[in-house]
């Protein structure tokens, strides 16, 4: 019996060894796999063509995610903006509606983090529960999935989850990703191009054809050119994300964080220059107040953030305050509408009453999905709130007051974490860290102050909200290898 075991080994040995010798079995057996296959994509071609195109693409971008997931981040960071515009235009030039295919953006940040989770598994032999800040944002999505359980059933819960914790989930997939300097700032280039791009567009807006930029791209904008022109007349740029006070928002989040990232000597100085002129220009041309306050005191708090030396420092936070209130009062002197809008300020403060009482009456919430965007999606269902004049007051109105008890202590957590950050960065001489650090702390004020004024609540703000923490936090703590540790001196040096 023994003999025969050992022959048996001896004959499987044998097998094994045959078709790793011999390549051509090998060859031939993935030729015969992959005309089968061929087989079967053309006849599943001819009668679901569209069916197969979007399996293909989804197949490419799933070996992408897993294969390349910093280079489908960046792509994500400067892809994501212009979503509205890019199927806008494929269905007014091309005739094709996004159907499924609109999804994609909540696909990747899911299949991201699901490949940060696998690497993390893999590598640490462990779930990663380390960090306590880490398993608070993970618990902070596990909430927001029980409140969605928990809402009434209506077409419009699945979309507000997903806007609620797709934030988060990129936060920890960057986190768990763990990439490198140069992948960081591959990254921050790909936030900083999108702005570019986007500050810019809404200047050649503004100054050139208006309401012709959009039909451009394939836009209908209405008879009235809501919301573009204001009832007095004048004209809100709104760029390629076809909405002046979403535009507005995610401006007023990419400045602060281009302002960081230009006070230090850096390859990204000045793709974060030009990022932060074309932002501030585009910011403007949005007439968006909100906007303007939060953009103006993220960028305040950055520049007193990172500018070490006092004098330098109050010079350019007292140029940036002349030159603000220089431009407020020249408009309130001339009783332009375009910024005090008296007839918007009464319905504002309508709205932010009714907030209050809808609160008042339901403290632990609506539902998700029950306010401000999802008003216009089709089939809604009952229980719509309407618009909201409040970020906070929007949450606190789907989630309840436990919700937004949860998103204050997980923004509060964010900016403690970030200065931590920053001390430490700030103590071993890493100057490029502080900016970074610094700008993303000045993105999460400026949301956090427009946010009080308005409720926009879009994945497009949400992006940059976590993401542009996310890779703050994730800076490797060393001072890069090409030159020896700096003093304490020289960096404030750098960061002055």
């Amino acid at each position: 019996m023994q003999h025969q075991i050992c022959e048996n080994e001896v004959g499987d040995f044998r097998l094994s060894s045959t078709i790793t010798e011999r390549p051509w079995a090998i060859k031939s057996l993935a030729t015969a796999a992959g005309l089968v296959l061929l087989s079967g994509v053309i006849v599943l071609a001819a009668g679901h063509p569209l069916a197969l195109l979007g399996v293909l693409l989804a197949a490419a971008a799933v070996v992408a995610i897993f294969r390349y997931p910093i280079l489908a981040l960046g792509f994500l960071f400067f892809i994501q903006p212009f979503n509205v515009a890019i199927f806008t235009a494929l269905k007014s030039h091309a005739g094709l509606n996004a159907g499924p295919l609109g999804y994609w953006k909540d696909a990747v940040i899911v299949a991201l983090f699901a490949r940060a989770l696998l690497e993390r598994i893999a590598r640490d032999r462990r779930v990663p529960l380390g960090s306590t800040g880490d398993n608070f944002v993970l618990f902070y999505v596990l909430a927001f999935i029980l409140f969605a359980v928990a809402s009434p059933a209506r077409t419009t819960v699945l979309p507000a989850l997903g806007l609620y914790i797709e934030g988060p989930l990129l936060f920890l997939t960057i986190r768990w990703l763990r990439p490198n300097k140069d992948q960081l700032s591959f990254l921050i280039a790909a936030a900083l191009t999108a702005a570019l791009v986007m500050g810019g567009a809404a200047l050649i807006e503004w100054f050139g054809p208006r309401l012709a930029f959009h039909r451009w791209y394939g836009a209908v904008p209405p008879p009235s050119g809501e919301p573009f022109v204001l009832p007095s007349g004048g004209y809100r740029a709104g760029s390629f994300i076809t909405d002046p006070l979403i535009l507005g928002f995610y401006l007023a989040a990419l400045l602060p964080f281009a302002t960081g990232v230009v006070t230090v000597r850096s390859r990204l100085r000045w793709i974060a220059a030009l990022t932060v002129g074309l932002c501030a220009g585009g910011l403007i041309v949005t007439i968006t107040r909100s906007g303007y306050i939060g953009g103006g005191i993220g960028v305040l708090a950055v520049l007193a953030l990172t500018v070490r030396n006092p004098g330098i420092r109050l010079s350019i936070v007292g140029l940036v305050v002349v030159i603000a209130g220089s431009i407020s009062i020249s408009y309130l002197a001339s009783n332009n509408q375009d910024l005090v809008r008296s007839e918007s300020n009464s319905s504002h403060r309508e709205h932010l009453f009714q907030d209050i009482d809808l609160l008042a009456a339901r403290p632990f919430g609506y539902g998700l999905g029950t306010t401000d965007r999802y008003r216009f999606r089709p089939k809604a269902g009952a229980g719509q709130l309407g618009a909201t004049e409040n970020t906070f007051l929007a949450r606190a109105l789907e989630s309840g007051v436990q919700g937004l008890f949860l998103y204050l202590v997980a923004l509060y957590a964010l900016m403690m974490r970030l200065r931590s950050t920053r001390l430490r960065a700030r103590a071993r001489g890493d100057g490029e860290h502080v900016a970074i650090a610094a700008g993303a702390i000045g993105a999460i004020i400026a949301l956090a102050v427009a946010g009080l004024f308005l409720g926009v609540q879009e994945l497009v703000v949400e992006i940059p909200l976590w993401g542009i923490p996310g890779i703050a936090l994730a800076w490797p703590n060393a001072v890069p290898a090409m030159g020896p540790v700096r003093s304490q001196a020289s960096a404030d040096a750098v960061v002055a």
